[in-house]
């Protein structure tokens, strides 16, 4: 070690005040001084770590023995980590795109050429600026009468229209100067694109423009499509796709997850290669992935059984599979055949994707209905095994069984029919069976039953001499669907409701809506979360369900009557008087969340919350939401946790849409317990889900296939909301112990930034299975921080070492 390594040592270890609040340049309220100079000491020792003079192992090793010598065992520094992450914005900027613009088309006697424009944020993308030439790949949709086609079998016909892949040597590119204005020309059409009439016949053009080499501003593809005349309506929308997508399919590095390198989501050019047939060859059917029965390459298929993949016999969507003994010719998930993904929202809202009323009309048309379309979403039930019990079928019974008919007598009504079975003859207008839209009509049954039912946003208030809480709350149906109640216009709902069926009824547990052996949801349920130290972080919560609020005591903790002439309900709760003591607690959230049930099935309804001070004055300043709702919602469609679980109801609750309640109950101070090395912390715990950590393997080794770059952290937050935590405003969390050892033993207290940022940074090396990526992260987080096992101070004595501190 350096003589100045040395001598930082000796200054150091002189400090009374050593590495007290490494929060300085993070906006700590520490004592004054201390701040500065500890983050001074790490300042000068980066400074030799630029500049060559220390390893980045004397770099660490010198902070490690600073901490070693001072401590003693005792909590001393909180986290330093703003010292050297001071934008993390900027670190998790994701890349920009290249977009096109100014499209355009013109024709010669056999020569199509597109001229357009291409730019990354708005700045052109010149490959002469750069010495390079970029490369394009073309094709060319259009319809063939001849090609329209009855497809064996099946209700289905190709629909004529079909892709001629342009070859590479009748491509050619060029830049007008610097400008990355382009134009392409496609030559030897007649040859290329057979029975196509340029200039007359409708066309769809796709490209695919490649980076110029050496570009800084993009590593990515574009495509894009240009109509040349009128081609049919897509039934989907892109904004359907960015719901989940963002702008482009992007790649999860952790997941190995992405679409055709990362291209834009563009509905119009996905139809051109995955069409009604299961592959073209320039102009011609044949070819292509899948086989003519399956017909797993069209966008309809692919696209449904993809997003549809876990609900599917075996947990999984199998694009290409052997039609002789119908067993998929690979079984790894998420390959390039096979998929298992969680779809982010409930599947029977065909609105998700359908974006608007005229194409969700379109798609349940009766028109739509045959056995082939059910096929895409029903094709075998995880749940129902086919008998060679392969995890896999394709046949028609297991089709069947897939299907939640009303009985199992209509069941069997339908297991002699086949692909090419008519179903408008029971199906259509004369028939007696219901006709398409009714069976799905856009919307699942339980967000078609609560799309007009809203909870009102709690009143608090607390008397200070009884330490008693009044929470005024209840529920309304909303006739205009805007979320607001209207005075004359909208009716007000008797929350205590539990016996009038016509009504919702929202006074039950989740044992009183068991059907077939599943828990359907949970009734509502009072949440009181305790703000601990001064900060805006829930560090525990007392929960109130039916059995609290269907008490007749009034001295009872969640006593509740109903004034039917305010159409509210009043809860009073006892507040938790250690609780307030130990974590000095001088405000709170109060949460209403689960769900009424209406006709025998749940209704969707959004969760609603309130701050609260326990001095009964007014919330001035109230907390920010720690993630976007609306961010939220736009993947998951108002998310719904926690329904449809085993009998015993392994959670006994029901939340939607609100994150600000979802923390109250995903606390710091409990680890994850699902998750390898991860707090309950709502942070922590919806990092590690997103990023792709599957669970602990008494849990099933479950993970999700997140859509989007887990670097892109505006999906979920706004600008500002996830830089490094402020110190004295941020608790940190406990994490639990590494896969087989998820005992109290074995759990450690980290500081909040270690929580948060290891939701992901964490999780990543346990996916690729990167010991030492991990070893080395969790040993800078205690470097820079503390790291205190449960076994030797719990995490009331932390947090209380910690907040001495300021």
């Amino acid at each position: 070690m350096s003589k100045r390594i040395l001598v930082l040592l000796m200054l150091a270890l002189t400090c009374t005040f050593l590495l007290v609040g490494c929060g300085g340049s993070d906006g700590s309220d520490g004592k004054d001084g201390a701040d500065a100079d500890s983050a001074a000491i790490i300042a000068e020792l980066k400074a030799q770590l630029e500049s060559g003079a220390i390893t980045i192992a004397q770099y660490e090793q010198a902070i490690a023995d600073l901490q070693a010598a001072a401590t003693a065992g005792k909590i001393t520094q909180v986290e330093s980590c703003a010292v050297c992450h001071n934008d993390v914005a900027g670190t998790h900027e994701v890349e920009a795109y290249p977009a096109a613009s100014g499209i355009g088309v013109t024709y010669g006697a056999d020569t199509a050429t597109i001229t357009f424009s291409a730019k990354v944020d708005g700045v052109a993308l010149s490959g002469a600026a750069q010495g390079v030439t970029p490369t394009v790949s073309a094709y060319a949709y259009y319809y063939v009468a001849a090609q329209s086609t009855a497809i064996a079998g099946t209700q289905e016909t190709t629909r004529g229209f079909v892709r001629a892949s342009i070859p590479s040597a009748s491509v050619a590119i060029s830049e007008t100067g610097t400008t990355g204005n382009y134009t392409v020309v496609l030559s030897n059409m007649a040859v290329n694109a057979p029975n196509l009439t340029l200039g007359t016949t409708p066309v769809r053009f796709m490209l695919t423009f490649n980076k110029p080499v050496s570009s800084t501003q993009s590593a990515q593809a574009m495509t894009f499509t240009y109509d040349s005349g009128t081609l049919p309506e897509l039934l989907v929308d892109d904004n359907g796709c960015v719901r989940c997508h963002t702008s482009v399919f992007e790649t999860n590095a952790a997941t190995a997850t992405a679409h055709h390198g990362a291209y834009q989501p563009q509905g119009k050019a996905c139809v051109v290669c995955h069409s009604r047939a299961a592959g073209y060859s320039n102009g011609t059917l044949g070819g292509g992935s899948g086989s003519s029965t399956e017909l797993g390459h069209r966008l309809t298929n692919y696209v449904h059984g993809v997003h549809n993949s876990e609900n599917m016999l075996g947990g999984i969507f199998v694009r290409s599979y052997n039609s002789t003994t119908n067993e998929p010719t690979t079984t790894t998930p998420n390959g390039s055949n096979t998929f298992a993904i969680g779809f982010p929202t409930n599947v029977a809202d065909c609105e998700v994707c359908h974006t608007s009323s005229t194409q969700v009309a379109a798609v349940t048309a009766d028109t739509q209905m045959n056995l082939t379309l059910c096929k895409s979403c029903h094709r075998g039930n995880k749940n129902v095994w086919n008998s060679a019990g392969a995890g896999y079928s394709d046949a028609i019974a297991d089709v069947w069984a897939a299907i939640p008919f009303s009985t199992t007598a209509v069941r069997d009504i339908h297991t002699s029919m086949t692909e090419a079975s008519n179903c408008l003859t029971c199906h259509g207008a004369a028939g007696i069976a219901r006709s398409f839209n009714k069976i799905h009509t856009g919307k699942s049954a339980s967000r078609e039953n609560g799309k007009n039912i809203y909870y009102f946003t709690p009143e608090v208030a607390v008397n200070t001499t009884t330490s008693v809480m009044t929470i005024t709350w209840g529920a309304f149906i909303d006739t205009n669907s805007n979320g607001t109640y209207e005075a004359g216009t909208d009716t007000k709902v008797d929350v205590k409701n539990t016996t009038d069926t016509t009504k919702p009824i929202f006074m039950q547990s989740y044992t009183d809506r068991v059907v077939d052996g599943v828990a359907k949801s949970d009734g509502v349920r009072i949440l009181v979360g305790y703000y601990g130290k001064g900060t805006k972080d829930v560090v525990a919560y007392d929960g109130y369900t039916k059995t609290n609020l269907t008490t007749t005591s009034a001295a009872t903790s969640g006593y509740t009557t109903y004034d039917a002439s305010t159409g509210k309900a009043t809860t009073t709760v006892k507040l938790n008087a250690t609780t307030i003591a130990n974590y000095s607690v001088t405000g709170g959230i109060v949460g209403i969340i689960g769900i009424p049930w209406v006709n025998g099935e749940n209704a969707i309804v959004r969760s609603v919350a309130a701050e609260y001070n326990v001095d009964g004055t007014a919330v001035t300043a109230p907390r920010g939401a720690v993630a976007n709702d609306t961010k939220c919602d736009a993947c998951h469609n108002s998310i719904a946790i926690h329904l449809e679980e085993a009998s015993t109801g392994a959670h006994g609750h029901t939340a939607i849409g609100k994150v600000d309640v979802c923390r109250i109950c995903h606390v710091p101070s409990a680890a994850a317990g699902h998750y390898p090395q991860q707090s309950r912390s709502i942070d922590s715990y919806i990092h590690a889900i997103h990023e792709g950590q599957a669970t602990f393997a008494s849990y099933g080794s479950l993970k999700i296939e997140y859509p989007k770059s887990t670097a892109d952290c505006l999906a979920c937050h706004d600008s500002g909301t996830y830089e490094v935590p402020d110190q004295s405003k941020a608790i940190g969390g406990i994490l639990s112990g590494s896969e087989g050892k998820n005992t109290t033993a074995d759990q450690f207290t980290y500081g909040p930034a270690a929580v948060a940022c290891g939701g992901c940074h964490r999780a990543y090396p346990l996916i690729i299975g990167d010991a030492g990526k991990l070893a080395s992260f969790n040993a800078h987080t205690k470097t820079f921080g503390y790291k205190v096992a449960v076994s030797d101070m719990s995490y009331l004595d932390v947090v209380k070492a910690v907040f001495k501190l300021f």
